[in-house]
């Protein structure tokens, strides 16, 4: 009897219809693992791993960014500068890898074999970071970067009109430090820069660390009622009163 004739089995008819290929009335999710119907190599499915890899690094990227920005506030000014904030990421990057590794190692209950090329993957995986993080540090907040600060900003310090606007400035906290000038401002680190957050996203001028970001190139942006607000907050950075509410303070602001 053909599979396609009809069949009576304990008084019940069936009608058995044949197909090409029996895994075709089951489709396997392009994810899963290789069948018949998805090759191990198909578009499809590096697709689709080539979209959970890339779902999982913005992830770690942004759980990065915000153990970076709370350790900054917890920690406070006296870690600063580039070296500082690279400390900071690499402490970050650490903390992170332990909160998403923790779980995989809870699943899978032992510990995974250190081969040699999982060594080598964990060595990019760092490195891959350290160049990622730099720069995005070097986009949005270029002072602190280990990149040039030419690189995707410009240094507007020591231009004339520059100079001008902040004087009235260095003269008030001059005076408020007793005439010497360096007590309660210290103007040697103080950078301003046409870039990051508020060229790119912002369009506002902001402060972060010693460094004031201008969202406008050249003299247009710049003037003396400008400064004395921003270089308050300078003030508020080296004085350490920006950190006082620690990371819970920036959070609530923000």
């Amino acid at each position: 009897m053909s599979t396609d004739e009809i069949r009576s089995i304990n008084g019940l008819e069936l009608t058995l219809i044949p197909t090409a290929d029996p895994l075709e009335a089951h489709p396997i999710d392009e994810c899963g693992p290789p069948s018949r119907t998805v090759p191990p190599n198909s578009p499809a499915r590096r697709a689709c791993f080539l979209l959970v890899y890339l779902l999982l690094f913005v992830g770690f990227f942004i759980v990065q960014v915000v153990i970076l920005i709370t350790l900054r506030f917890e920690i406070g000014f006296s870690v600063n500068g580039s070296g500082g904030w690279f400390f900071l990421s690499m402490l970050s990057f650490a903390t992170t890898s332990t909160l998403f590794i923790l779980p995989v190692l809870a699943f899978l209950r032992k510990l995974p074999t250190l081969t040699k090329k999982a060594m080598a993957l964990a060595a990019l995986a760092v490195l891959l970071d350290v160049i990622v993080f730099q720069v995005a540090l070097s986009v949005a907040v270029p002072a602190v970067s280990l990149l040039p600060l030419s690189t995707f900003s410009t240094d507007l310090t020591n231009m004339d009109c520059t100079r001008e606007a902040t004087q009235e400035v260095r003269e008030f906290f001059a005076a408020m430090s007793g005439g010497s000038g360096g007590e309660v401002l210290d103007f040697n680190n103080v950078v301003i820069v046409y870039g990051g957050l508020s060229r790119w996203f912002t369009g506002v001028a902001m402060v972060v660390d010693e460094a004031v970001h201008l969202p406008v190139a050249g003299c247009r942006a710049v003037s003396a009622s400008l400064f004395s607000h921003e270089l308050t907050h300078v003030w508020q950075v080296q004085s350490g009163v920006m950190f006082e509410e620690g990371a819970r303070g920036f959070w609530g602001w923000l």
